[in-house]
This record gives C-alpha cells, sequence and structure tokens, in this order.
C-alpha cells in the first residue's frame, strides 16, 4: 500500500543506526512493526510510515559485510529511507572522512533504492520537516514554507558534493565551512524554525527537545542517541511525539 506524507496517523521517525541491522529491528519488534514468523521477520502495522534518518552503515573499511547485511534486512521493513552523511559520502564518489566504498552488492541495493525514491534526502509527515542533520537557518529561504514542499525540493536535488546545502561542514564536525547543511549539520549550530523538524547525526543521552528560538515552545527533536558501544535507538511517534527506545545489551 501507499503512504500519504500527512497521514493522519503520521509516521515513525528511527535514528540513525549505522552499528548494525540489530538495534532497528529490535525496535521495530519492539513497537509491533515487525514480528518473527518461523525463521523470517515480517512488516507488521503498515498503517503508519516506518521513516529511517540515515547512516544505516559505517562504510569504513572491515565494514563491509556488516553494512551489506543491513541493507539486505532493513528496507523491507521501511517505507522510506534518508541519505545521511555516511551513504552521501560513498554515494557522491568521494572517500569522505575515512569514509571507504562499500561493495558491490550493497551499493547496488543503495542505488536502486534512490531511483525508485525510497532512499532520498528528507519527508514530512505531521508538518514537521524531516532530514538527517536538520536544516540551518541560512539554508531555509532555498526551501518552501510547506515543509511537504520543502521535502520534495530537497528531494529534487542531484547527489551532487558541490551543492552547499547537502555538502556543507561545518569546524565541528572537521569541515572548513561555517555550518553544516541537511546531512552534517550538528547540533550545537543554529536550526531553522520556518519548519518543525526532527533530525538525527547528532548524538544525544536522549531524545531531545530542541526549543524554538526565543520561545518556550517545544519545536525540533533530536532523536540519535547510538554509540558503538551502548546498544542503543531511539525512535518517536510524529503524531503524539511519543519516544521509544531500545537496548540490545540489555
Amino acid at each position: 500500500m501507499g503512504f500519504d506524507k500527512q497521514n493522519n496517523l503520521g509516521a515513525f521517525v528511527m535514528g540513525d543506526s549505522q552499528y548494525g541491522y540489530e538495534r532497528p529491528l529490535a525496535l521495530l519488534k519492539k513497537e509491533g512493526f515487525v514480528f518473527s514468523e518461523g525463521d523470517k521477520d515480517v512488516r507488521e502495522r503498515k498503517d503508519i510510515s516506518v521513516v529511517h534518518v540515515g547512516d544505516n552503515g559505517d562504510y569504513y573499511w572491515g565494514t563491509e559485510l556488516r553494512d551489506q547485511r543491513a541493507w539486505e534486512v532493513l528496507p523491507q521493513h521501511l517505507d522510506e529511507m534518508l541519505i545521511g552523511n555516511h551513504e552521501a559520502a560513498v554515494m557522491f564518489g568521494h572517500q569522505l572522512g575515512g569514509f571507504s566504498p562499500p561493495n558491490k552488492v550493497t551499493m547496488q541495493i543503495m542505488e536502486n533504492l534512490y531511483i525508485t525514491g525510497k532512499l532520498k534526502f528528507a519527508t514530512s509527515h505531521n508538518g514537521f520537516l524531516i532530514t538527517h542533520a536538520g536544516v540551518h537557518p541560512m539554508f531555509e529561504e532555498m526551501l518552501p514554507d510547506d515543509p511537504v514542499e520543502a521535502a520534495d525540493c530537497l528531494n529534487s536535488y542531484k547527489l551532487d558534493p558541490n551543492n552547499p546545502i547537502l555538502s556543507f561542514c561545518g569546524s565541528y564536525r572537521g569541515g572548513c565551512d561555517r555550518f553544516g547543511g541537511i546531512l552534517w549539520r550538528d547540533v550545537s549550530e543554529a536550526i531553522s524554525d520556518k519548519w518543525p523538524q526532527i533530525f538525527g547525526h547528532s548524538r544525544m543521552e536522549s531524545v531531545t527537545v530542541i526549543s524554538k528560538e526565543f520561545t518556550d515552545e517545544d519545536y525540533h527533536y533530536a532523536i540519535d542517541v547510538g554509540y558503538p558501544s551502548n546498544g542503543r535507538i531511539a525512535g518517536i511517534y510524529t503524531k503524539d511525539l511519543k519516544a521509544v527506545e531500545v537496548n540490545i545489551n540489555g
């Protein structure tokens, strides 16, 4: 079935999961989106879209098989997958920041999902603009006021390493730009208040509310809680803003 980007039931947005597919799969099972049927995992609850905010793999030397497994397993349980800085580094054709090319199987899966539109730069549900790292105020005038139209605009961009909104990386993340684009903006950098936003990329101790500038209104949500050793991944429902997480380490 298809999914309306403004579905009344909203979406379930999961944080970054570059440490293997086990974390997001465990969270999807905990929330009832996936169940085990014999030796197979089957998607359930198709009334709510499931969105992954990016970094589905590491793409370092020695992680090739783990990355391949993540791309073989997870997409069948997801409705939308966002491109993170990890994906962009290898899909741009550059070995940036220590990333290395995935194997041919992984690259083929990624390219096929990008061509079909399942792997993209942005999406919108329940009024939220959702990207991997969030939109900096310096880029907001490039995008429409409506968050659905803003996501469509971002998805119209090609995989271009020379497009600032995609490639800019600030000094905090080891870049030489004044601030980051939608793949690299750090949570310490400003965020546009043109739309409420949900993003990952910056590791937090818990799903964190980023208040709208100059007001007390809760507005933006940072949802990446995963570290290599902590076994955690979190998600948030766009309709009621309920945050949930799982820890595969117990």
